[in-house]
């Protein structure tokens, strides 16, 4: 006998996605023994494949495949007496599959082992395993095992003839994506998105059926005698046998069940929700119903369709797809009803494929409808013109790539393919039309990239007695984020990783602790790497920890605190200091927010082992004030929002500020209104300046303590709040008050600091800033802790500075607005008022260099490269042509001598 062998060349990867389609030989009928050696589809078109002297071995058992183009599977199968595989007796589901294709049958020269194989690496490298079956979970996807690569899949292949759907998280959860290797072995190298990402997969046997098909109705002898290769009901439907792919139907969010449709294998398809739009229908749903279960499928691994749009559901399937889309979810066919005239089935049906990018369904279909009374219901021969249309309509739709499959309606009368009794004219045209085959692998929607979002809902809490800030943080991606970092920035420093942080696959909460060393503002936020490499970054939230500075051996301490809040911030001590309560006192706050009266409130300071390291304070707004907020707005170089004001600890006692004495008291239980007699452990040898700032409130309103009578011995404080707090039914409480007088003169302290003490007599005669007075020279990097000593005028009152000037002290005069005395408020040339300014001022020894550096806590928070004057006018100079004087330069202030 003449043996024939079939050579075709193999074809490289297309995209390098996949092998090589094969090629296509076509004969009448084999007569003679044919060997296929190669990547062949080999064609028989006789109703009788084979004479008596004619055989088939597919020898090359990867990619060749018989198929018979005219002769259905069930009786393919007879056929296999003639065909071998490798030499071996053909035997349908043991060394080959007899399939469906097209209006015919092919043979498999495979069955069902080894038909998908996972690699570690790109290119089919790598660890490997082909360890999967056809089975599932209860209905959904399988959950990969460690042996399958789980999240460690980089690339895959797999066999002709079969569906594989891969998603990203367990049990079918998260992004997903169908693979069909419908004419060919699929080889892929996964997309970014899915690459080591992969947790569960399934496998469904693929049906090359055509696009013709039958809508509600599973009956054999319905579907025999229209010549269909697909069917559906409303419901599971059934196993409609090897000649016929029936397409199972969740006709609603309740029935049939989502694991009872998952669990079927007659199909990889899964039509959905029926007319959901139409409120004429047993079970309408809304967008959101459906959205609420679509994850749900999406985890069966089955093909999806859409919800089925009528003609009234435009606008529902418009905003479902969208909703889908920007989820990243999966939706692989758009699946549409047309009961529409003529026209509209000739041309508007390719449209849903530019509109939605999807191959379509038209899983229910009919020349005209009953209710509008058109097409075939309206027409005075319907049975011939039905056919006429039906001629012109199936023409269309088989030549149209964007049609994948349509099944007709035969439930109506008028428009009857077949009644049980015997086939109508139109169903002769339905019967005998070439519809071709149905998918078409260039037409597959790629799931969009989900959507993936930064961290949320950081929140910070600290513990100042462990130093620890307790981070917690929420992050959504799962997945589909690659790396995380919490980084941290403390005050106008860089960025800096403060932890690597291992992602889940789920969405998951995260909580990291971080030990501070060292006062300032620190940052933090949350930074991931998503799966396309972008970076994504959280909100930041602040901890302010202002830092004191050291003067002489530590016992007394200074700082600066800056904020554009009234939220509370904390301070820590250069030095913890030991045994009782330090005092803490405030000076004046700057004046950027002119409008606004602001004072500060202190909060007791922390013990740790018996040693003070910290205290809370915030700023506070005379709330009878018209506008006393913080302000966000930027004018020239002045950034409003930010205030700042100056402090200063001293351990409780008497003790030395460089040749200076000074005497710290806490003096407990005091209370609005209240006036105290404080006493000095022993006379000073001048009248020293005093400083008294309450230590604690049990109230949130602001209050100030005015400090009068001073002498060497002791002095006076009154304790004073607004006149709306002294009005309330219960009075505000104060535990306790912080005092620190210091000798008057000038001194250093050794560390390269000088310190001067002295009092100022002062008229203000308005609103405005009062210069108190000049220095001699400018002083560097200065310190002011400025408060009243005299009481000349019996109202609550408060001090604002003019910040960054260094060679001289301004102030400002606020008094409480709503004394019952107006006269009292009111200061003007015609009431002018005069009291004596304590300040106690610290600021740098000259060096021998001719630029001195601010402290980050004098400057102003509006940072700006390049050099500035005062003023904040911008400079067209280098520092070196620069003449003596005060600059801002790149944001921070120099003196230039």
């Amino acid at each position: 006998m003449r043996r024939i062998q079939v050579w075709v060349a193999a074809l490289t990867l297309i995209s390098n996605a996949a092998w090589g389609i094969n090629t296509s030989t076509t004969v009448r009928q084999v007569s003679q023994a044919v060997v296929l050696s190669d990547n062949v589809d080999y064609h028989i078109s006789s109703t009788e494949p084979f004479s008596t002297t004619g055989s088939v071995d597919i020898a090359n058992t990867e990619h060749a495949v018989l198929i018979f183009d005219n002769i259905k599977p069930s009786a393919a199968v007879n056929q296999l007496g003639f065909v071998t595989i490798g030499g071996q007796a053909a035997r349908n589901g043991v060394n080959c599959q007899v399939r469906i294709y097209d209006n015919g049958a092919m043979v498999l020269p495979y069955n069902n082992d080894n038909i998908l194989t996972v690699y570690s690496e790109k290119g089919l490298t790598g660890e490997s395993c082909s360890d999967f079956g056809l089975g599932n979970t209860g209905g959904y996807m399988n959950t990969l095992t460690t042996a399958q690569l789980n999240n460690r899949i980089k690339s895959f292949r797999l066999k002709r003839g079969y569906m594989v759907t891969f998603s990203l998280k367990a049990a079918g959860k998260g992004y997903s994506r169908c693979f069909v290797a419908a004419y060919n072995d699929l080889e892929v190298d996964l997309p970014p998105l899915m690459q080591n990402r992969i947790s569960s997969y399934r496998i469904f046997k693929w049906n090359d059926v055509s696009k013709k098909g039958l809508a509600n109705n599973t009956g054999k002898e319905y579907n025999t005698a229209l010549n269909t290769q697909w069917c559906y009901s409303f419901g599971a439907g059934e196993d409609t046998g090897m000649d016929r792919e029936c397409v199972p139907h969740k006709i609603h969010r309740n029935w049939p069940s989502t694991p009872g449709v998952g669990a079927l294998s007659y199909s990889p398809n899964l039509k959905t929700s029926n007319e959901p739009a139409n409120n004429s229908d047993d079970t309408p749903e809304t967008v959101a119903t459906v959205l609420g279960y679509w994850e749900d499928l999406m985890a069966t691994g089955m093909r999806l369709c859409s919800p089925s749009q009528h003609d009234g559901g435009l606008a529902w399937t418009q905003e479902f797809m969208d909703s889908i889309d920007a989820r990243g979810w999966r939706c692989d066919v758009v699946d549409i009803h047309c009961y529409w005239p003529e026209w509209n089935l000739l041309n508007q049906v390719d449209g849903y494929y530019t509109k939605y990018q999807r191959p379509i369904w038209i899983s229910e279909w009919l020349w005209g409808a009953s209710w509008n009374k058109n097409g075939v219901f309206a027409s005075g021969d319907p049975v011939n013109d039905n056919a006429k249309v039906l001629s012109k309509v199936l023409s269309k739709w088989n030549a149209s790539k964007y049609v994948e499959r349509y099944a007709y309606w035969n439930s109506e009368s008028k428009g009857h393919l077949y009644d049980g009794g015997g086939i109508t004219p139109s169903g002769e045209v339905y019967r005998d039309s070439i519809a071709g085959l149905a998918y078409n692998p260039e037409l597959e929607y790629i799931p969009r990239s989900p959507r993936v979002n930064p961290a949320t809902d950081l929140t910070l809490s600290f513990s100042p007695n462990t130093m620890i800030a307790q981070l917690k943080w929420k992050e959504n991606n799962g997945e589909l984020t690659d790396r995380m970092f919490l980084e941290r920035k403390k005050d106008d420093g860089e960025w800096i990783q403060l932890k690597e942080l291992a992602v889940s696959e789920d969405i998951s909460s995260f909580a990291y602790k971080d030990t501070l060393q060292t006062g300032g503002k620190y940052l933090y936020r949350v930074h991931s790497v998503a799966f396309d490499g972008r970076d994504l970054y959280s909100a930041e939230v602040e901890n302010a920890l202002n830092g004191a500075t050291a003067l002489g051996n530590g016992d007394v301490q200074y700082g600066t605190i800056t904020s554009n809040n009234t939220d509370l911030s904390y301070t820590f001590m250069a030095e913890p200091l030991s045994g009782s309560q330090p005092a803490v006192v405030f000076g004046a706050v700057s004046n950027y927010q002119s409008k606004a009266a602001l004072t500060n409130r202190l909060f007791k300071t922390f013990l740790v082992k018996n040693n003070y390291n910290c205290f809370r304070s915030n700023f506070a707004a005379l709330t009878d004030y018209e506008e006393t907020g913080f302000y966000n707005k930027a004018i020239g170089t002045d950034q409003y929002g930010t205030e700042y004001t100056s402090f200063i600890i001293a351990k409780n006692g008497r003790g030395q500020i460089g040749s200076l004495e000074y005497e710290a008291q806490i003096i407990d239980e005091t209370a609005a209104g209240k006036e105290i007699e404080v006493t000095f452990s022993k006379p000073f040898n001048s009248v020293p300046v005093v400083i008294a700032t309450p230590q604690y409130t049990k109230d949130s309103e602001p209050v100030v303590a005015r400090v009068y009578n001073v002498t060497s011995t002791g002095c006076r404080i009154k304790m004073m709040c607004q006149k709306s707090v002294t009005d309330k039914a219960a009075a505000t409480v104060y535990a306790a008050l912080g005092v620190l007088a210091v000798e008057q003169g000038k001194t250093t302290d050794g560390n390269g600091r000088q310190i001067e003490v002295e009092t100022t007599d002062c008229t203000f005669k308005s609103a405005s800033m009062v210069k108190v007075k000049d220095y001699s020279e400018a002083l560097i990097n200065p310190v002011k802790i400025v408060a009243m000593q005299t009481l000349n005028r019996d109202v609550m009152a408060i001090l604002r500075t003019r910040p960054n000037y260094t060679d001289s002290l301004s102030l400002r005069l606020r008094y409480q607005p709503d004394t019952s005395d107006a006269e009292q408020s009111k200061v003007s040339a015609k009431n002018p008022v005069t009291e004596t300014i304590g300040t106690i001022t610290i600021s740098d020894v000259k060096n021998a260099d001719g630029i001195e550096n601010i402290h980050a806590g004098e400057q102003r928070p509006a940072v700006r490269e390049g050099i500035y004057d005062i003023q904040g006018r911008k400079i067209d100079k280098d520092q070196t042509g620069l003449s003596k004087g005060l600059y801002i330069i790149d944001g921070r202030k120099v003196v230039i001598r």
